[in-house]
């Protein structure tokens, strides 16, 4: 069953032969943006009027980020390094690429903000597509739901969070007040224009393949990967000691 990060994994292995590498690639990307997403309803709820509940979900907000602190510390990753288990090996070279990645502060801080501008933007679109069916949700409230709706795509009980995502939809948005149809109106244009869009990038990635078969010199450097072997791949592409990507 195919979630966010199950298809990241895929993609990367095919590419990759080191597991961990891809691995702590994969996690780490996916956890600035679940960080973006918690940190966005966060604020959004603590924002609304008469919240009753908002210095706790702010305890646990911090909570989750000093655990990811601690977990990618020296003494963690010396810790779970101790254990001669293979896979428990694996864990600390998970760990310690976190811990490059957060290290390296200006790298950090670009996947930072790009993962918050996407979020955003993932709520503004989302405001756009209650206006398309004729509803008007307040974006106050949009900016606590739709984090915690699409939060349901990485639920591995389905796939790609086909029904789960609706539901969610559903729950939410009768909660505050509008009705069920509304709500699964905006889930379907949702994964309508998911699905559309990526029709469209596919088509135009499986053009830019057959083309480059059919010329090999004049393939762009961004496909190239697709025309080699996968051992042909560097597996240490992640952030060194020193910055670089090895």
């Amino acid at each position: 069953m195919l979630t966010y990060c199950g298809r990241g994994s895929l993609a990367v292995s095919g590419v990759n032969q080191d597991l961990a590498k891809s691995a702590s690639s994969i996690l780490f990307a996916r956890l600035c943006g679940f960080f973006a997403l918690t940190s966005i309803c966060m604020v959004g709820y603590v924002a609304l009027p008469e919240q009753p509940y908002g210095a706790l979900v702010a305890l646990f907000h911090v909570l989750g980020v000093s655990c990811f602190l601690i977990l990618s510390s020296d003494a963690a990753i010396g810790f779970v390094n101790a254990f001669e288990i293979g896979v428990v090996k694996k864990v600390a070279k998970v760990l310690k690429s976190f811990r490059n990645y957060r290290t390296h502060r200006r790298l950090l801080a670009v996947v930072l903000l790009l993962a918050f501008a996407f979020q955003i933007n993932v709520v503004i679109i989302s405001k756009v597509h209650t206006l398309a069916v004729g509803i008007d949700v307040d974006f106050a409230i949009l900016l606590v739901i739709i984090p915690l709706i699409f939060l349901t795509d990485t639920l591995p009980i389905s796939i790609n969070g086909l029904g789960v995502r609706e539901s969610a939809f559903a729950f939410f948005f009768v909660m505050n007040g509008l009705t069920v149809e509304q709500a699964i109106a905006v889930a379907l244009l949702v994964v309508a224009e998911r699905y559309l869009i990526g029709l469209v990038g596919g088509l135009l990635l499986l053009a830019t393949v057959i083309s480059s078969r059919i010329r090999p010199d004049t393939a762009p450097a961004s496909i190239a990967f697709l025309r080699q072997p996968a051992r042909g791949h560097d597996p240490d592409s992640v952030p060194d000691d020193k910055g670089s990507l090895a």
